[in-house]
């Protein structure tokens, strides 16, 4: 695989995590009711698919330096990606999915993803990437 399948693959598991962090209705469906069964996850697997798997622990720092995203698509995520560190950062027990939806924080914290969400869809110009993003409005939030 070369870089530009690398980053590909890399932003496309981004925008999924992204998705599934910012749609309070999909992350039901997923969560809760497991309506996907093609797709298995839940708030712990999500949260570490974006921190863990995708490095973005350290505020993008290494996503910008290799490219997988440029500092202009970070600005548009960082209050989102910011609130979501403070939330995933706190000591708190294990809680059942649906405990987690109906967190006020939790509420907030999935708007400004999906204001992130909104602002990025509207400012990528890679055509497949916005038919993945709009792929995943249209299979999941209908």
């Amino acid at each position: 695989m070369d870089k530009s399948d690398f980053v590909k693959n890399w932003r496309r598991r981004w925008l999924f995590c992204l998705f599934e962090l910012s749609h309070m209705a999909f992350q039901w469906k997923l969560w809760v009711e497991s309506a996907y069964p093609h797709i298995t996850g839940d708030f712990d697997e999500g949260m570490y698919q974006y921190f863990v798997e995708l490095g973005l622990g350290k505020n993008y720092v290494k996503a910008i330096k290799n490219g997988n995203i440029s500092k202009e698509e970070y600005n548009m995520v960082k209050e989102f990606h910011d609130s979501l560190a403070v939330y995933y950062e706190k000591e708190q027990p294990e809680q059942p999915n649906a405990i987690v939806l109906k967190d006020s924080e939790w509420i907030k914290i999935s708007e400004t993803g999906l204001n992130a969400w909104d602002v990025l869809k509207s400012s990528i110009e890679d055509k497949d990437e916005i038919d993945f993003m709009l792929n995943l409005e249209s299979e999941y939030l209908s």
